[in-house]
């Protein structure tokens, strides 16, 4: 049985990992059930992040003293501190119970970037096959988009870029991986999905030509708020020539491979290593000094924000009194209304109601009278039928006597025939004897 594969989207923050992962989402990668709700100024249609493993890993940084926008290295061997090992154990437990089911699932969160060292040997743990997609942007598109949603220099969000590219490349040599553009993706994202498809030796459970209306209403120009040409980005002279050569080298890779990508990233990071062994203890104390800070202003913020979502609730109390107010008036007119056409149908009612009782009280009255005709016509019934019995015996007797009368008439009839024939016989004689006597006197 094939192992279960696994797409981890990587890139630094604001560089289009929300819109590769819906992209993959729709193409059938399950994302999970537990994905952070969309911002309401930024990503309005999603995040398209596991909540409990962005939860997780923000807390694996803030116990490791970090956060996503610390420019510094994580302390040496962070992923053995029995800080790491826990929040370890929680990822492998969310990931077994959201996607141990899953022939194809995805998770996004740009802070694995910095936590590769704990994820993929988790990865491995669970019997997992993953595969990375990194998606790369403009640094200058990602600074003018950290500028305007958490006010950072161009400097810090260049730093930051460079650190996760870095990162997201070393930590996945060697593996199944893809480098691609946030303007592939936009312009061409069919291209996009199918490289993708090819790289990593799978076919997406829904074809793209089939999610391309949703994909294509998803990806929208209007998702790109900041554009710089890439001639802007090397022509910068305020740029670090570290991003600079980043850049271009990641770019070529998509086309030629990675070979050269993998020295220029170790080139840059031997010179970034130098670098920072040099400023780490200032920068440590500004960071300190930036978490003091920004404690207080977190907590300003919040109690601005609690400010906010109170005036917003009066706000939105009001409006609903003012519109259930409004709607109560509609509402007692309308029901006005209706009492007046029930009143007159209660009327109506009433009326047709005296009118039944009237015929209720004339037809119970011709109820009396039809019971009393019944009842006579029932005695007359009974008194035919008595009659009628009485005839009917009667008839019999006749027919009986008349039966006997029948009898003795056959009886005379034949007794008068017998006498006819008598008669008759007794006249033959008698003219005999005459003519006889008249013969002797003649004698």
């Amino acid at each position: 049985m094939d192992k279960p594969r696994a797409i981890i989207v990587l890139g630094m923050h604001r560089s289009g990992t929300s819109a590769i992962t819906r992209t993959l989402n729709l193409c059938g990668v399950d994302l999970g059930k537990y994905l952070m709700p969309p911002g309401r100024e930024d990503n309005i249609k999603g995040f398209w992040e596991h909540w409990d493993i962005y939860q997780a890993n923000e807390k694996l940084l803030h116990g490791l003293n970090s956060s996503w926008d610390d420019v510094r290295a994580l302390p040496e061997r962070w992923w053995d501190t029995d800080s790491a090992k826990a929040y370890r154990l929680e990822i492998i437990n969310i990931l077994n119970r959201d996607f141990s089911e899953s022939p194809l699932w995805g998770v996004k969160d740009p802070r694995i970037c910095r936590l590769l060292r704990l994820w993929i040997p988790l990865l491995d743990q669970i019997g997992s096959s993953p595969r990375f997609l990194i998606i790369v942007r403009n640094p200058l598109e990602v600074a003018a988009s950290l500028r305007k949603r958490d006010g950072f220099s161009t400097g810090k969000s260049c730093l930051l870029w460079l650190k996760h590219l870095m990162e997201s490349e070393i930590g996945t040599r060697n593996r199944p991986r893809m480098f691609a553009t946030y303007d592939a993706l936009l312009s061409d994202w069919k291209s996009v999905m199918s490289r993708a498809e090819q790289i990593f030796g799978l076919t997406w459970p829904i074809k793209p030509e089939e999610a391309c209306h949703q994909i294509d209403a998803f990806l929208e120009d209007t998702l790109r708020h900041n554009r710089v040409k890439n001639t802007s980005l090397i022509q910068d002279t305020g740029l670090s020539k570290w991003i600079k050569t980043a850049y271009l080298s990641v770019m070529a890779a998509i086309d030629l491979g990675d070979k050269q990508l993998i020295r220029t990233i170790d080139a840059i990071e031997d010179e970034l290593n130098d670098a920072l062994g040099l400023y780490e203890p200032a920068f440590t104390e500004l960071w300190e000094n930036y978490r003091a800070g920004n404690k207080q202003l977190q907590e300003q913020g919040r109690l601005l924000e609690d400010t906010r979502h109170s005036l917003d609730e009066v706000i939105r109390e009001r409006a609903y009194h003012q519109s259930n107010s409004e709607s109560l008036k509609a509402v007692i007119k309308e029901k006005n209304v209706h009492i007046t056409h029930l009143e007159s149908k209660l009327r109506d009612t009433e009326y047709e109601l005296s009118e039944a009782k009237q015929t209720v009280v004339r037809l119970e009255s011709e109820d009396d009278l039809l019971q009393k005709i019944v009842k006579e016509r029932d005695e007359r019934i009974q008194q035919m039928d008595k009659a009628l019995g009485d005839l009917q015996e009667s008839i019999a007797e006749t027919k009986q006597a008349v039966m006997e009368q029948e009898k003795e008439r056959g009886y005379l009839q034949s007794s008068m025939k017998d006498k006819d024939e008598h008669i008759t016989h007794l006249e033959s004689k008698l003219r005999d004897a005459e003519h006889e006597l008249s013969e002797a006197n003649q004698t």
